[in-house]
C-alpha cells in the first residue's frame, strides 16, 4: 500500500521454490542459517532479473509493540539480513537496495527514513506520512475485527 499510493508499481519476486533457491545459492555465505533465510537470497535474484529500480527491503530491530509482552523484538536474522545480502551479492548498490533502519512503533521517524530514500524520486516525508496515517488505521481497524470474531467465537 505505501509504495503503490505514492505512485510506485510494485513488483513480487517469484513464489518460494526449489528453483527460486538454486537461484540466489551463489551468494548464500553459510550453510547454518535457516531456510527462510537462504530463499531471501534467491527472491532478491528474481526481483533482480525482473530488473526492479529498486529493492526496500529495511532492517527491523523491532516489530509492532501489540502491547501483549515486554519483547517485541525480531529475531537477528529477520531484523538484520537485508545488510548480510547487500554484503553478499556484488549486484547490490546503494542505488538499488534501500536497507534502512525502521522502528514502525515510530511513525514519523519511519516517514522521516522513508521520504530519505525515496527523496531522488521527490517524495515528502509529509506525502508518506500522509500514507502512513492510512495504513496504521487499517492495521488497526483488521486488528478490531480479529479482536470481534475472537470474541464471537469465544461466546460461540
Amino acid at each position: 500500500m505505501l509504495f503503490t499510493t505514492l505512485g510506485f508499481r510494485t513488483v513480487i519476486s517469484d513464489e518460494s521454490s526449489r528453483e527460486i533457491y538454486y537461484l540466489g545459492q551463489h551468494t548464500i555465505p553459510s550453510d547454518t542459517v535457516c531456510y527462510p533465510a537462504k530463499l531471501t537470497y534467491g527472491h532478491i535474484e528474481s526481483l533482480l532479473n525482473k530488473y526492479v529500480d529498486f529493492i526496500f527491503y529495511p532492517c527491523m530491530s523491532y516489530n509492532i509493540d501489540e502491547g501483549d509482552s515486554d519483547n517485541h523484538y525480531n529475531c537477528p536474522v529477520v531484523a538484520y539480513y537485508p545488510e548480510l545480502l547487500k554484503a553478499n551479492n556484488d549486484k547490490l548498490t546503494d542505488k538499488n537496495f534501500m536497507a534502512p533502519y525502521l522502528d514502525i512503533n515510530m511513525k514519523k521517524h519511519v516517514a522521516h527514513v522513508v521520504a530519505k530514500c525515496l527523496a531522488r524520486y521527490r517524495i515528502t516525508e509529509k506525502q508518506v506520512l500522509g500514507v502512513l496515517n492510512m495504513a496504521y488505521t487499517a492495521q488497526l481497524r483488521y486488528r478490531r475485527n480479529i479482536e470481534k470474531k475472537a470474541k464471537e467465537i469465544i461466546a460461540d
